[in-house]
């Protein structure tokens, strides 16, 4: 059975896909097995997210629940006259876990999405046998999301193998902002950090400066 790490992040559009095909392609490089689950997307035609994945990072993909309106699980299943019934993921789950050493699970949204009007996401991940990595923006704004975060998945029980940032915007490498903002986070919350996801224009370029980040991934994760 496969390894389960749950991608979460501090909000929607925080770039957890981005990680999960940086991640995943890096895990391929390393031999690893490993594949990608998407639970629900909502939004557009199809998974976008899976087609990112799948494309760049060249691992297999599974989209559980596709809705087209772009809105909180909840309410793209509702508008399309369904209700999300969370068996389907523990058999996703299952199924591809027999298949892979390594199952990357990413969510839709942040941690506390609901599923239906009474099941958040976050509630359903913590009946699951998963470790988390936590995605968060790199500038203004982080702290308060990326702690509140922490604390609803502490809450929870989960202790996250670490924090990886991502650049919303074009930031120098020493910006005072982003370099202060990854420091007093990894110092209030005791979580790891484990790198930061500059804006790359290449995936050749993302997939290079990835390598340090995969390489502590892997680390927190073996112990």
């Amino acid at each position: 059975m496969a390894e389960k790490i749950f991608i979460t992040g501090t909000d929607t559009d925080i770039g957890k896909t981005v990680v999960s095909a940086l991640l995943a392609g890096y895990l391929r490089e390393q031999g690893i097995n490993c594949g990608y689950l998407k639970l629900v997307s909502c939004g557009g035609d199809g998974c976008g997210d899976c087609t990112y994945v799948r494309n760049l990072a060249g691992v297999p993909v599974h989209n559980v629940y596709h809705f087209p309106l772009p809105a909180s699980p909840h309410l793209a299943a509702e508008q399309a006259g369904e209700t999300i019934d969370v068996r389907k993921f523990d058999r996703a789950m299952e199924q591809m876990g027999n298949k892979h050493d390594l199952l990357l699970i990413e969510g839709a949204g942040g941690l506390l999405v609901p599923l239906t009007r009474s099941l958040l996401l976050g509630d359903y991940m913590a009946g699951q046998d998963v470790q988390t990595l936590v995605v968060t923006r790199s500038g203004l704004g982080t702290i308060n999301q990326t702690l509140l975060t922490l604390a609803a998945l502490e809450q929870r029980g989960f202790s996250p193998l670490g924090l990886v940032f991502n650049d919303e915007h074009l930031y120098a490498e020493d910006d005072l902002l982003v370099v202060d903002n990854q420091h007093l986070l990894g110092d209030l919350s005791l979580v790891p950090v484990l790198g930061r996801v500059h804006r790359f224009d290449s995936w050749d370029r993302g997939r290079q400066a990835f390598q340090t980040i995969g390489q502590e991934f892997l680390m927190r994760l073996r112990g």
